[in-house]
C-alpha cells in the first residue's frame, strides 16, 4: 500500500468517525429540543433536513425492528448490536445505549433486568402491538408508535 493509499484510507476513517458523531450529536439536539417543547408546552420541531414520518414523531423503523427483536422475554446489549450488525441496521453501541437508557428511564418501553440486559414492559409491548399492520417489517413483538428522544449526552467519555 502506497503513502498515498494510507492517507486516503486515513481520511475516510476520519470522515466516518465524523459522520458518527454528527449523527448522535443531531440525535442530542432532537433530545434537548423534545425537552423543551415538554417543559414549557412549545411544539417539537424536527431539524432542517429532517424529514418527518408519516405518522407524525413514531418510532424509526430500525428501533421498531430492534425492540420487536428484544420483546417481552428481553435481550443483551450484546445481542441487540449483534442484530444490528447481522440485519446491517447500522446502529452504533453509544447510539444504542443512550436509545436504551431513554427507553428505560424516559418513556416506560424498556425495563432492565440487569447490566446490558433489557426486555420490554408491558407498556411497551402494549405499544408495539398497537403499530401491528402499519407497514412494519418486524416479525414478533411490533414497534411502539411514540418517538424516542436521546437526552444522553452522546459523548460521555470526553
Amino acid at each position: 500500500m502506497s503513502e498515498l493509499d494510507k492517507k486516503i484510507d486515513d481520511c475516510d476513517a476520519k470522515i466516518a468517525k465524523l459522520e458518527a458523531q454528527l449523527a448522535d450529536l443531531k440525535s442530542f439536539r432532537r433530545g434537548l429540543e423534545h425537552a423543551r417543547a415538554l417543559t414549557t408546552n412549545a411544539p417539537f420541531s424536527v431539524p432542517i433536513g429532517t424529514p418527518r414520518r408519516a405518522t407524525g414523531r413514531g418510532m424509526s423503523p430500525t428501533w421498531s425492528r430492534i425492540l420487536a427483536f428484544i420483546g417481552p422475554d428481553g435481550k443483551t446489549l450484546d445481542q441487540i448490536m449483534e442484530f444490528s450488525e447481522s440485519n446491517e441496521l447500522g446502529v452504533q453501541r453509544n447510539t444504542a445505549r443512550s436509545q436504551i437508557h431513554t427507553m428505560v428511564n424516559v418513556t416506560g418501553l424498556l425495563e432492565r433486568l440487569g447490566e446490558g440486559h433489557v426486555r420490554l414492559t408491558p407498556k411497551g409491548v402494549e405499544a408495539t402491538a398497537s403499530q401491528k399492520g402499519e407497514g412494519s417489517t418486524a416479525s414478533t413483538v411490533e414497534p411502539s408508535d411514540s418517538s424516542t428522544p436521546v437526552l444522553a449526552d452522546p459523548h460521555p467519555e470526553r
